[in-house]
């Protein structure tokens, strides 16, 4: 009998502990960067349309991601919405990164916007990279 209630404590301990680590691992989709629209640079907008932004932000898990501890994941919105807001507009997700210090690693990264588009420059470091997006993909609306 105390072998059975022993198993069931490890079983339901075990059970806990994991629910607590997944609880700590979800995302907070926190916002990690905005970039507005220059108002240098001219897509198709209208006159009193709200600037494009660029914004990164923790992702959401994906379905199969459910065993901890979970890998943060990163996404760039770029659109009108306002970065609490988002709604509509173009998702992408980021490469690896090192995201030991997102908030360092977000802070040194540039956004470049230009009329052909927006470039998102990683930091100089492993992995570099740069992300470009055509203003095609996320201008003129649906």
């Amino acid at each position: 009998m105390r072998s059975r209630g022993a198993i069931w404590l490890v079983l339901v301990g075990g059970l806990v502990g994991w629910a607590l680590l997944f609880l700590v691992s979800w995302p907070s989709g926190e916002v990690v960067l905005v970039s507005t629209q220059p108002s240098s640079v001219r897509y198709d907008t209208d006159p009193g349309r709200a600037p494009y932004r660029v914004v990164v932000r923790e992702a959401e898990l994906e379905c199969c991601a459910l065993i901890p501890p979970l890998e943060r994941r990163y996404e760039v919105y770029i659109g009108r919405d306002a970065a609490d807001e988002i709604a509509y507009g173009v998702f992408l997700d980021l490469p690896e990164a090192p995201f030991d210090e997102p908030e360092a690693y977000f802070a040194a990264m540039e956004v470049r916007w230009s009329p052909g588009g927006v470039r998102l420059v990683a930091p100089s470091g492993e992995p570099a990279y740069e992300l470009f997006l055509p203003a095609s993909r996320f201008t003129g609306g649906r």
